[in-house]
């Protein structure tokens, strides 16, 4: 597949939390989501499915063939164009117009931002409704869940870099921070800003549900939004004596 994974460029509207972005717009969604905004296979799992990545050119390009929504108006083409930009400009990925391809992606408004996971053939569906998930990461985050991305936090080595605080994520959240044994992490570092990772809160809305492990850093758990009443949380911080950065 490719070698390196697009680290793309917020805005500071969009740098607060992209996946907190998704899940308010998918509440209302009648298509039935795993962790949020996945459409689940209803055969084999994708993790290892060898068929389910987009091929690869002698070139080295991977072309992805897609066709847009009539319905979009000319600034939601041109933030869905600048997204796939990123792509193109960081990655071996390429968008292309679809000609007469059997397989490709369908991005279209529907109801809610979510996509498939991998190439699942013939004309698959993005969603990438007009009215909320108009934000270059939430493009970029759908589109590559098609490309064959997991989440961030998903995958099989997540334990070495994150802390899932168990105790602040109800049971019935508790599956969407499932992690994938034998994940293809393609060999690419561990991205903590990546529009793939969820928020530090999602979903408690409290205290931190993820802790990035080695650096230690933390990130206050509701900034920028004030805090709710009878919020309790406790941060115990260590740091070089006499020397507290926050």
């Amino acid at each position: 597949f490719c070698t390196e994974s697009p680290s793309p460029t917020e805005t500071d509207e969009e740098d607060e939390d992209i996946f907190n972005k998704i899940l308010k717009v998918n509440k209302d969604s009648s298509q039935f989501l795993q962790e949020g905004d996945i459409v689940p296979r209803r055969s084999r799992s994708a993790i290892n499915c060898r068929h389910c990545h987009w091929p690869q050119s002698g070139d080295g390009i991977v072309r992805i063939p897609y066709e847009l929504d009539p319905a979009y108006e000319e600034s939601h083409v041109k933030g869905i164009h600048d997204a796939m930009a990123e792509f193109e400009a960081l990655t071996c990925i390429n968008f292309v117009k679809r000609n007469a391809e059997r397989d490709y992606l369908s991005i279209r408004s529907a109801d809610g931002c979510w996509s498939n996971y991998g190439r699942v053939g013939g004309g698959q569906t993005v969603s990438v409704m007009k009215g909320g998930c108009m934000w270059k990461g939430v493009i970029q985050h759908e589109l590559e869940h098609a490309l064959g991305f997991l989440h961030e936090h998903s995958r099989s080595d997540r334990d070495e870099h994150v802390k899932i605080m168990w105790e602040y994520i109800s049971p019935p959240d508790r599956p969407d921070f499932k992690k994938f044994e034998n994940s293809n992490n393609l060999d690419l570092p561990y991205d903590y800003s990546s529009v793939m990772h969820y928020g530090p809160i999602f979903p408690s809305g409290r205290c931190s549900t993820i802790l990035d492990g080695p650096s230690g850093s933390l990130r206050s758990a509701n900034y920028p939004r004030n805090y709710s009443d009878n919020t309790n949380c406790v941060w115990l911080i260590r740091t070089r004596s006499r020397k507290v950065n926050i």
